[in-house]
């Protein structure tokens, strides 16, 4: 493989798709807000962030929110010959995680 590669999950999902999936596994209810890409900048930046690296992260973000997450691909599985796993797995992992539990 060579040049970039888009790697993906198995399923083409949106923050609200992700919200609502792990609203669920939490047993409460999410909600999803759209940030502008300033809004975000300054919320890393005010979460020690540095501000380049802030600048590059909100850009990404709000570029892929403007794009859509409709592209699934098989990078993953032709890459590590295993599929990729599933977003609710992984947020299951996350949620049980002891991280996950400090106030």
């Amino acid at each position: 493989m060579t040049g970039t590669a888009a790697v993906t999950g198995p399923d083409a999902l949106g923050w609200a798709d992700v919200a609502e999936r792990l609203s669920a596994i939490l047993g409460r209810p999410l909600t999803v807000r759209t940030l502008v890409e300033e809004e975000m900048i300054a919320r890393f930046v005010a979460a020690s962030v540095p501000g380049p690296v802030a600048a590059r992260v909100a850009g990404m973000l709000a570029a892929s929110g403007r794009a859509g997450y409709g592209q699934v691909t098989d990078t993953v599985t032709r890459v590590t010959g295993r599929p990729a796993t599933p977003i609710d797995g992984v947020l299951r992992s996350l949620a049980d995680a002891p991280s996950a539990h400090k106030a």
